[in-house]
Parts: C-alpha cells; sequence; structure tokens
C-alpha cells in the first residue's frame, strides 16, 4: 500500500526561484516502518528542498529529508513505554482514516 497524495489546486506554484504545492496526505490500511515514500513528482517538483507537515488525529507526521528517498514517518503515544513515549506507528498499523495538510517547497 502507499501514502495518498492529494494536491489542492494548482500543483507547484512559483513563489521566486522556488515553487510550492500545498495538500493532503492520507495513510493506508497497512503502515510500513520506516515510513511512507513521498512522491517529490507527484506534487509538481522535480527536487525537494523542505517539506512542512501538520500532525493528524492523534498522531504526529515526520519528514525525513533524505535528499535520495524522503519518507514520511508516522508516530503516535506509546503509553506503556515510559522510556520513550512517542514512538514509530507499528508494522501494518491501520492509519487509513489519518490524513496531514502539507506544504512542499522546491524546484
Amino acid at each position: 500500500m502507499a501514502l495518498s497524495q492529494l494536491v489542492r489546486g494548482l500543483p507547484a506554484q512559483s513563489i521566486g526561484a522556488v515553487k510550492m504545492s500545498v495538500g493532503t496526505l492520507t495513510g493506508d490500511s497497512s503502515y510500513t516502518t520506516g515510513g511512507y515514500a513521498f512522491d517529490v513528482r507527484g506534487v509538481g517538483l522535480n527536487q525537494l528542498l523542505f517539506l512542512i507537515l501538520s500532525s493528524g488525529q492523534g498522531v504526529l507526521a515526520k519528514w525525513d529529508g533524505s535528499v535520495s528517498a524522503p519518507k514520511i514517518l508516522f508516530y503516535e503515544d506509546k503509553a506503556s513505554a515510559a522510556a520513550t513515549p512517542l514512538g514509530e506507528s507499528g508494522a501494518a498499523d491501520n492509519l487509513s482514516t489519518i490524513t496531514v495538510e502539507f506544504m512542499a517547497i522546491g524546484y
């Protein structure tokens, strides 16, 4: 399965020398440990410089800024683990009801 990317409005609006795209990301029914791949071209960019994510319904979304393979990781409250109360969502967790807003900036 994969992360669903929905771009709102016209994709990749120019703002000076860079472009910006905004939209919504929705998880799927089987989270992949290590994060979902983020399709830079799917949001109208060739190279991602920065990605701003909102938090969604009890989870924290984090961008792994690897230039070669950007990923979106989801973290949730792991209250039973006192040393690390916030941990990555588990393999095969159902995140299909989780949506986060994004703003992608790049070229």
